[in-house]
Formats: C-alpha cells, sequence, structure tokens
C-alpha cells in the first residue's frame, strides 16, 4: 500500500527532472511549492544547472524546507555551483536558526573557502553574529558581493545570469495582483490567488519589485503577510517589523539596514516600509528604517522620512531630515522649514544644513530670521546655508563671524572661507595672519583656496617657517589687493 502511494510522488519528481532536461526553469521552479518532499527533493537537484541569482534564491527557500533530505540535496547541488554564487546562500544559512543547515553550510563553505574555518556553528549566537558579520566583509572584499538580497540586483543587469523580467512574467504577476484584490480577503478567489502568487517562483520578489517601482499597484496586506516572507532575507525582515515584540522589530529593521550596506532593498520592501513606518512608536526601529534607506532616493524612502518628520522623538526627527538633506529637492522644503522652530536644538542644526542646498528655498527669510540667535555654531551653519542659497546675507554673516570675540568662532569661519572658495574673501583672511596661533592656521590653508594658488609656495625657494608663509601671503597683498579683489 505504501509503494502504490508514493507511486504518483515518484513518478512526479521524475517529471521534473525531466523538465529540467528540457530547460523548463518555470515549470521547475513552481514544482518547488509541491507538499511533496520527493518532488522538492528533485527540484533542488535540477538547481545544478541554474548556478545564477534566481536559482541561489530558491536554493535559500529549499535550504529551510522541513525535509532533511531535500536540504541534503540542496548542499549536494551547491557543492558544484562555483563559490562565487554558492558563497552568499551558505554565507546566509550559516546564520539561520536550523542547526544541521548552519552545521553543514559552515563546513562545505570550510571546504572551499578557508576563512570560514573561523566560524564555529555551536557557538553562542552572539558569537557565531559576529563572527559571520566579519565573513561578509571578508567575502564582500573578496568577491565583491556578501549576500543574496544584494546579489539579485547586480545579477539582473546580465541576462544570462539570471531570470530575465520578460513581459509575460510581468503580465502574469499584473493579472494576478488585479484577481487579488477584487476578490474578497477571505474568500476562494482570494485564496487561489495567494496561491498562484506563492508558487510563481523565485524571481517573484524582483517581479514585483519592478512593478512596484513602476508605480503600478500597491500589494494588498496578504502578499507581505502570506507570500514574501518564504523568501526569507528582507522579505521576512519586513514582515518581523509587523511584530507586536519591540526588540523582534528592532532586529528586523536592523537586519534591513544591514542588507541595504550590501545594495539597494527591493521596491516592495521600501514601499512596506513606507506604509507601516508611519505608525511606529519606537525611535530605535526608525533609525534601523532610515539607515535601511539612506541611500535610497526611490519615493517611497522619501515617503518614510515625511512620516519621520513628525515623530515624538527628537532623534527620528533629526535624522528623518538628515535624510532629506543628503536627497535634497526643493518639494521637501515645505516640510523641512517648521523644523526651524524645533525646541531641540539638533533638530534645528539639522533643518538649517539641510535647506543650504541651492535651489531649496526662493525665498530665504525664514533662515534670515534666525540670525538674533546667540549660538555661534548655529550662525555659522545658517550663513554656510545661505551662502549657497546666493542670498547676500550669508557672506555678510560669515564676515561678521570672522570678527567675533571668540577664537574658535573666527578659526571655524576662516575654515568655512576656504570651503566656500569666494575671492571676497581674501583681505578678511589676510587680516586673520595676525591671529591666535589657531586661526592664522586656519587663515594660511584657506587663502589659497580663495585665490587660486599658494602665493608663499615658489619652487625655487619654499618657505622656511610658518611666520616666513605668513609674511609672504602679506607682501602679495600689498601689491596685488586692487588685482585681487574689485
Amino acid at each position: 500500500m505504501e509503494g502504490l502511494e508514493r507511486e504518483p510522488e515518484v513518478i512526479r519528481a521524475a517529471a521534473v527532472a525531466a523538465l529540467a532536461k528540457l530547460d523548463a526553469r518555470d515549470r521547475v521552479w513552481t514544482a518547488a511549492e509541491s507538499p511533496s518532499w520527493h518532488v522538492r527533493q528533485s527540484v533542488a537537484a535540477a538547481l545544478v544547472q541554474w548556478p545564477d541569482a534566481g536559482g541561489a534564491l530558491l536554493a535559500r527557500r529549499l535550504l529551510a524546507d522541513a525535509s532533511i533530505e531535500v536540504e541534503k540535496e540542496v548542499l549536494a547541488t551547491l557543492a558544484k555551483w562555483p563559490l562565487e554564487v554558492a558563497g552568499p546562500v551558505l554565507l546566509e544559512a550559516m546564520g539561520g536558526n536550523a542547526y544541521m543547515a548552519r552545521k553543514s553550510a559552515a563546513a562545505q563553505l570550510a571546504e572551499r573557502w578557508p576563512p570560514a574555518r573561523e566560524f564555529t556553528a555551536d557557538a553562542p549566537v552572539e558569537r557565531r553574529t559576529a563572527a559571520l558579520s566579519q565573513l561578509r566583509q571578508q567575502w564582500s572584499g573578496q568577491f565583491g558581493i556578501a549576500s543574496l538580497d544584494s546579489m539579485v540586483p547586480r545579477a539582473t543587469e546580465h541576462s544570462s545570469v539570471d531570470v530575465p523580467l520578460v513581459p509575460e512574467r510581468m503580465e502574469r504577476a499584473r493579472q494576478i495582483l488585479r484577481r487579488l484584490r477584487q476578490a474578497s480577503p477571505t474568500g476562494a478567489a482570494a485564496a487561489e490567488a495567494l496561491r498562484e502568487l506563492a508558487g510563481f517562483g523565485p524571481d517573484l520578489p524582483l517581479v514585483l519589485g519592478q512593478i512596484v517601482d513602476e508605480g503600478q499597484v500597491v500589494l494588498p496586506d496578504a502578499v507581505y503577510r502570506q507570500v514574501l516572507p518564504k523568501f526569507g532575507g528582507q522579505y521576512e525582515e519586513i514582515d518581523r517589523l509587523q511584530s507586536t515584540d519591540v526588540q523582534q522589530r528592532r532586529r528586523a529593521a536592523g537586519s534591513l539596514a544591514a542588507a541595504a550596506d550590501q545594495g539597494p532593498l527591493n521596491g516592495v520592501v521600501v514601499e512596506r516600509l513606507a506604509e507601516i513606518g508611519a505608525a511606529e512608536p519606537d525611535s530605535l526601529v526608525w533609525t534601523g528604517m532610515l539607515r535601511a534607506v539612506a541611500k535610497d532616493g526611490r519615493e517611497p524612502a522619501v515617503r518614510l522620512a515625511y512620516a519621520g518628520l513628525g515623530h515624538s522623538a527628537a532623534e527620528v526627527r533629526r535624522e528623518a531630515i538628515e535624510y532629506l538633506a543628503a536627497h535634497p529637492s526643493p518639494a521637501h522644503a515645505p516640510l523641512i522649514v517648521p523644523a526651524l522652530k524645533d525646541k531641540n536644538q539638533a533638530v534645528l542644526s539639522a533643518a538649517v544644513k539641510a535647506l543650504g542646498h541651492p535651489g531649496m528655498l526662493a525665498d530665504a527669510s525664514p533662515l534670515e530670521r534666525l540670525l538674533v540667535t546667540n549660538d555661534r555654531v548655529l550662525r555659522l551653519s545658517l550663513a554656510e546655508s545661505l551662502i549657497a542659497l546666493g542670498a547676500p546675507s550669508g557672506p555678510q554673516t560669515l564676515e561678521l563671524l570672522a570678527r567675533d570675540t571668540d577664537i574658535g568662532t573666527r578659526q571655524k569661519a576662516a575654515q568655512l572661507m576656504g570651503s566656500v572658495g569666494d575671492r571676497r574673501y581674501t583681505e578678511t583672511l589676510i587680516g586673520l595672519l595676525d591671529d591666535t596661533l589657531g586661526v592664522r592656521t586656519a587663515a594660511l590653508a584657506s587663502l589659497p583656496k580663495v585665490v587660486g594658488r599658494d602665493v608663499a609656495e615658489r619652487p625655487d625657494d619654499p618657505p622656511t617657517s610658518t611666520l616666513d608663509r605668513v609674511e609672504r601671503w602679506k607682501r602679495w597683498w600689498q601689491s596685488h589687493s586692487p588685482s585681487v579683489v574689485p
């Protein structure tokens, strides 16, 4: 009886092997959703002929399979893959909770890549995490890639090593999503659409990511909660961000930030961050989320930062402003200007700097109103931003700061004049050569930047001391001042 019951599974497993020989990739990957471990094992064996980013994604899923036989088959396949493709899969398995998969992956990678011999699968989780982080850095330095999530976008640049996002696959996904949105969330049609997405294939995150990046659709909640987490990595972490346990959410946000360090997050993940992030009360979770999108200028990332501007924690407001400063746009200005009245000094300072980009403000008066402050550091920031905006009050403020009674302020003003590189500051900098040592040194460093050359340097007669350098600048100014500064 048992043999008869198993016969259909064996036949289906053989069919997978036959499809693999025909290079029917989509059909093989769909079989990975089979309830039969025999069939899934056959899929794992078939992966040997697809050592690319798409195959790596499926291998990652199958390494977490409930069947030890499927797991063994995946490891056997990985052993035949090129190291640069198998490595990220093995590294990820080494960071998992499944002991046997972790141990087997570590052993295989150690055989092929000596640095992995430093990893101990039986070590406490803190030690494993630290060791794995170091291994990822070494791997990245040697191979230029350290995770599956960063491998996928790189691989898609070369259709020969990844699943091409062909129009037919994109359109099929759109049709399924359309049916899912139209169906009752608890009805049979919705359940069927979700099953189709789950069996779509390992390229599903890539397809959905492109659809979301194109602004064509907002994914239903069920896709994020029931389908995408099965792909592990960033897709599992974004689901954990909805945990009621704040420690889980903090870890998830940190993991997403670490993944973003290796390469841009998938569009579906960034979109989800924007959707659920606004309601997040914890400032540490926010820090992780903003780190995850720090280098990402896509619209959902900007939306997340906008939400952070209204957070109760000053640290979150500051980090949100700093994100917007790193991705400047005049569209941000109306949302940043209110922060100029923030009671937190760090938030206020961040807002002043964020508004100091050319074209950010057509009217500089919101910044100019702050010039009455006694805070010298803030006035330096205001001067820098006003100069960048082309406001006449900027240079005027900087000139006044260069004559301030505070030595440190004069030194920083001299440094800022060099950064700006405007010849109008030449006379002021010459005057600062009679100041204290720190101010004099800053002025000497800035003068070549504003004049365009170091007049104290002569090929046949280099300056013998700082005093000699100062005197050369002064003599030059006495004879050239009318032509240098009109």
